[in-house]
């Protein structure tokens, strides 16, 4: 099995207080593959991608190697790093709306990115950002695309960034809670959006979720985290239908108590007696 990322015993830390926030985090992630990864507020998921992508500031500390195919991106110099992001680790966050620039229409954002890593012409990055507009399920992209972002929902604005993401065509691509800001129509959509980009693109992806529900429409494996570290990981269908360990079962079984307690709101008739 080839992998594309690999991640070896990975620690991150405070350095003013050598308070440890991240513990001997090892994993892997297969080419063309999708990996998620689940937990709680807190339990160290955003953190792991930014220690993936070198953005940790002078405050943390960061031992262990991340290796992407054979290049180890601990041993990059921060340039080298800056080159990479983007072009060959793309990342799509969770608020959209704080990710523009209000002033520059959606276009601008678009083009100034791709001419900055792929040296195109203005004209040239145009084409292929209508071109990936269209391919994020985008209506009536060229008047999207002088658009400026205040006049855009939130889920158009996720659609836009995970084009301008993909049209960069990087190996990697992390999904940081990319459907959390969003309401549950347009975070459906969004799902079904990623599910597209993995069956048309074959897009190797690291999606960070604390929704078993969102995870288990996307991933092959799963890693659970709790208080930075992993408490256990597998094959998605394995640990989310068959966990083994305490905190996996506790976060799915509070799914599910919550999923009950929406449909006895919804639909109150469909509950039966022994399901009360």
């Amino acid at each position: 099995m080839t992998y594309l990322l690999k991640i070896e015993q990975l620690n991150v830390g405070l350095v003013a207080t050598r308070q440890s926030l991240l513990s001997s985090m090892s994993f892997s992630l297969k080419k063309h593959g999708c990996l998620g990864i689940v937990g709680e507020s807190g339990s160290g998921k955003s953190l792991t991608c930014k220690a993936i992508i070198g953005l940790l500031d002078a405050n943390f500390y960061c031992t262990g190697d991340i290796w992407l195919d054979k290049l180890n991106l601990r041993k990059c110099h921060h340039k080298k790093l800056q080159t990479l992001r983007g072009s060959t680790i793309g990342m799509i966050l969770q608020h959209p709306m704080a990710a523009f620039d209000p002033t520059q229409t959606v276009g601008n954002h678009i083009v100034e990115t791709l001419c900055m890593h792929r040296q195109l012409s203005p004209s040239a990055a145009k084409v292929i950002a209508i071109d990936y507009m269209k391919k994020v399920k985008l209506t009536q992209p060229h008047i999207i695309f002088n658009k400026y972002p205040l006049q855009m929902s939130g889920g158009m604005l996720q659609r836009v960034m995970i084009a301008i993401a993909l049209s960069l065509e990087p190996k990697l691509l992390i999904a940081d809670e990319p459907t959390t800001a969003l309401d549950s129509v347009t975070q459906a959509e969004i799902i079904n959006l990623f599910k597209s980009i993995r069956e048309e693109l074959g897009t190797t992806m690291l999606f960070i979720s604390h929704d078993f529900g969102v995870i288990n429409q996307l991933a092959d494996n799963v890693i659970v985290m709790n208080q930075g570290s992993i408490v256990e990981q597998g094959l998605a269908n394995e640990v989310l239908h068959h966990p083994q360990h305490k905190y996996s079962q506790y976060l799915i079984s509070s799914r599910l108590t919550l999923q009950k307690r929406f449909q006895a709101i919804v639909n109150p008739n469909s509950l039966t007696k022994d399901n009360v």
